[in-house]
């Protein structure tokens, strides 16, 4: 009988395969690699501990234990793959998988080109699937080719680099076709970086156009954000900690009452909205994408090219 491992992007999804009786072991690897710095990972613990550090001060620790303890079970999941006869990598279309994706597939390039793993890549959310779906995706699986594995690792090399110039070349003028959900997730990402006419990323923009309508609590302004998204990859956490950086920013862009009040535009993010103000001249910036600072030096996206 085949000895399967399973690297999943989360706990619905193992529950998911549990579920389905898809034979094997089953573990996830789930970092969020679109928010905080994503260093080159050529020296592996150095680069847990880097994630593990900024996990840690998010707030995003659970009972699992340490954010380092838990990024080391996961990475030791991952490196354990000759205890098997074969792997599968169960991530999705979306931006929080992808990046994910193409960081599996460098450290298999790097690791064991010669032995790759089965991928399994729907262009739809793998959490709510039913049993039945995924033991069809399952035996729809795929190996991965030698195209996808060095693309992954451009793409991540990329990704991790100071500089977001060999990233924007990618997406614009290299053939992604071999992971086909690839370029829409990367191009996600660039529109996170300022913008030239207001200094918000997309994320702040939607927030800011979201409020303009009506006041909303947080939980519906998570909500009404996600519905904005041709592929939602921002989780909760994720999402009131961007909502938190409006709030408390030296010029807030946003405002509540109280705790529990609903959230409103301010006077400075109507013009912010507007672009009669800039964001980051007015606030600053201090944010990681991928291996990116900004901070003194900042990058902005005009939806063709990062000008700084």
């Amino acid at each position: 009988m085949t000895r399967w491992l399973h690297i999943v992007n989360g706990q619905s999804t193992a529950e998911g395969l549990e579920q389905a009786g898809i034979p094997g072991d089953i573990h996830e690897f789930a970092d969020v690699l679109h928010e905080g710095p994503v260093p080159p990972d050529d020296d592996v613990e150095a680069w847990l501990r880097v994630r593990a550090k900024f996990i840690a001060e998010a707030g995003w620790e659970d009972a699992r234990g340490s954010a380092l303890e838990v990024l080391q079970e996961w990475q030791r999941a991952l490196e354990s793959f000759r205890d098997y006869d074969d792997v599968v990598l169960w991530y999705e279309h979306d931006l929080f998988d992808q990046l994910l994706l193409i960081r599996h597939l460098h450290w298999w390039w790097t690791h064991a080109p010669l032995d790759p793993p089965w991928l399994v890549s729907p262009a739809a959310y793998l959490g709510p699937m039913g049993p039945a779906q995924l033991q069809a995706l399952f035996e729809a699986r795929e190996r991965v080719t030698e195209a996808q594995l060095t693309l992954a690792s451009s793409a991540w090399q990329a990704f991790t680099a100071p500089e977001p110039t060999e990233l924007v070349r990618i997406v614009m003028h290299e053939n992604t076709g071999d992971l086909p959900h690839l370029e829409g997730a990367l191009r996600r990402l660039l529109e996170e970086y300022p913008s030239p006419e207001n200094g918000l990323g997309r994320t702040e923009r939607q927030i800011l156009q979201i409020l303009e309508l009506s006041p909303l609590n947080s939980l519906d302004l998570f909500a009404a954000n996600a519905a904005r998204e041709e592929r939602v990859f921002m989780g909760d956490l994720t999402f009131f900690m961007r909502l938190r950086r409006l709030l408390e920013a030296r010029q807030p862009l946003v405002a509540a009452e109280s705790k529990n009040a609903p959230i409103k535009l301010t006077d400075t993010g109507r013009g912010v909205l507007a672009g009669e103000l800039d964001a980051v001249e007015i606030n600053g910036i201090d944010q990681w994408i991928g291996g990116v600072h900004l901070g003194e030096m900042v990058w902005r996206w005009n939806g063709e090219e990062v000008v700084s």
